[in-house]
């Protein structure tokens, strides 16, 4: 496998039009690979929600936890 610093030195040896091209890919593969985390945790979303491990909880009763768990979290350190 390439080192970080082998690949860096192959793309300081394209053309900038080739270093452009390689800025690119790489920010579309990141984006691509973003999305199919979105989806893998959406299907995962979903089963849980089959299985019925979730639970339903306004926004306010959402907020109180954050909080009540925030204020847990701040009073161990």
């Amino acid at each position: 496998m390439a080192t970080l610093e082998h690949a860096l030195e192959l793309v300081s040896e394209l053309s900038r039009e080739e270093q452009n091209e390689v800025e690119e890919i790489l920010r579309k593969r990141r984006i691509e690979a973003r999305r199919e985390e979105i989806v893998a945790n959406a299907r995962e979303a979903i089963v849980e929600d089959d299985a019925g491990l979730l639970r339903s909880e306004t926004a306010s009763e959402l907020i109180q936890r954050l909080r009540s768990l925030t204020e847990s979290a701040n009073a161990i350190d």
